[in-house]
């Protein structure tokens, strides 16, 4: 743009960020977008989905091809009836809770090596689908629960937000011990209690 707002046939700048904030790769002529490139002409991804089969079985979909119903703003996260606040609070817990599960405290309070190290790297990769159960019966005076084979988290909100509930990052972390593959609630209410012990 010019002085007068006016459109400038060139510029001295090389404006890269477009569109949604995607970066513009001009070498190549695609969007860049957090973990994928998007090829604009044909309006599909070129790259593989990063989190794999996990993601579904077209490596090339975005949120099971329904960006209607379902958000996933950083490429690994795929968000269903969450509102954009919902979105981006889950998002800074799940990185409270990274902190905590990758902290000396939380290792040295939770013990187990083999399971510790399964956890964080689950809380690292996520591929995570994070449901905002809002009044579901599911969720019964629970504060989340997980359905460990298709690695979703339903937070059921807003009791998650109520006094009954622990810090939502332990609630996370509680549901990710249970979608690495432990069903009883020892070990997830251990990861609980270290978590909150390691917040303070």
């Amino acid at each position: 743009m010019d002085a007068s707002f006016g459109s400038r046939a060139n510029s001295s700048y090389a404006w890269e960020t477009r569109y949604g904030a995607y970066h513009w790769d001009s070498e190549s002529g695609f969007y860049h977008v957090r973990n994928r490139y998007l090829h604009p002409k044909l309006g599909e991804w070129i790259t593989r989905d990063s989190v794999g089969y996990k993601g579904g079985y077209n490596l090339y979909a975005y949120v099971s091809d329904n960006p209607v119903s379902f958000v996933d703003t950083s490429g690994l996260l795929k968000f269903v009836h969450c509102s954009e606040e919902d979105q981006l609070i889950i998002q800074a817990l799940l990185s409270v809770a990274k902190d905590i599960a990758n902290s000396p405290c939380f290792a040295c309070c939770f013990g187990n090596p083999s399971t510790l190290q399964l956890l964080r790297r689950r809380i690292n990769w996520q591929n995570l689908s994070i449901y905002c159960d809002q009044n579901s019966g599911a969720c019964c005076g629970k504060c989340a629960y997980s359905t460990p084979f298709i690695s979703s988290i339903h937070v059921c909100l807003p009791a998650a937000e109520g006094p009954k509930c622990p810090d939502l990052s332990c609630t996370i972390l509680h549901e990710i011990v249970h979608i690495i593959g432990h069903w009883s609630q020892t070990l997830p209410n251990l990861a609980t209690s270290c978590c909150e012990k390691c917040l303070h």
